[in-house]
C-alpha cells in the first residue's frame, strides 16, 4: 500500500495491480491492540525477533539486535529499533510518516484490492471504512477472516490465495 501510494511521485511501470491483506493503516493502533492481546503479542513478538535473528545473522556487521532479545512488547522493540537504526525521532513521527488512514490513499494511481475482515483484532474494520479511496480501488471487507486467517476448509488453506491467483491471471491476460 505505501508503495502503490509512493508510485504517485515515483511511477514504477512493470506493477499492474497492488494486492493489501490486512493492511496496517494506523501502526500506533495497531501496536497498542496487539500489545493489549498476550496471545497474539507473544505470536507476533516471537516471529519479529526471529527474523531479525536471522538478518542479524546475514548482516553481522551492520546490525546487533541482542538488546531487543529480552523485550516483552512490540511498542519496546519498535522503540529501540528506532532509536538504534532511523532518523525517526520517536515511534510516534515514524507511525505518522507509516499510516495510511482516511484520505492517504485517495489518489493510488495503480488498481489496487484491498482485503479485510470484520472481526479483525488487530485492525478495526470502522478505519477501512473511513478510508477515502477512488475508482481504482476496490474495498473487500469479509465477515470472518481474522487478522490474514482466512482459512477455507479442514486443510488451512487460505481462501485469498485462489483469489489472488485468479486475479493475477486477469490482469496478465489484460496485459
Amino acid at each position: 500500500m505505501r508503495i502503490a501510494r509512493k508510485m504517485s511521485r515515483t511511477p514504477i511501470d512493470s506493477i499492474y495491480h497492488v494486492v493489501g491483506i490486512s493492511p496496517v493503516l494506523d501502526p500506533q493502533k495497531a501496536t497498542d491492540r496487539i500489545d493489549r492481546k498476550p496471545l497474539i503479542r507473544k505470536y507476533f513478538l516471537k516471529k519479529w525477533l526471529q527474523s531479525l535473528k536471522i538478518k542479524q545473522g546475514l548482516f553481522p556487521d551492520l546490525y546487533d539486535f541482542s538488546s531487543l532479545f529480552s523485550l516483552k512488547t512490540i511498542q519496546a522493540v519498535t522503540d529501540q529499533m528506532l532509536d538504534q537504526y532511523s532518523e525517526f525521532k520517536s515511534a510516534s513521527d515514524y507511525f505518522k510518516n507509516y499510516s495510511i488512514i482516511n484520505d492517504a490513499i485517495d489518489d493510488l494511481p495503480v488498481p489496487t484490492t484491498i482485503m479485510t475482515a470484520a472481526d479483525d483484532p488487530i485492525i478495526p474494520v470502522e478505519d477501512f471504512q473511513r478510508l477515502k479511496l477512488n475508482h481504482r480501488t476496490r474495498l473487500v471487507i469479509h465477515t470472518f477472516g481474522g487478522h490474514n486467517g482466512f482459512i477455507d476448509g479442514f486443510f488451512l488453506k487460505s481462501w485469498y490465495e485462489q483469489k489472488l491467483a485468479d486475479l493475477f491471471d486477469t490482469i496478465v491476460q489484460q496485459a
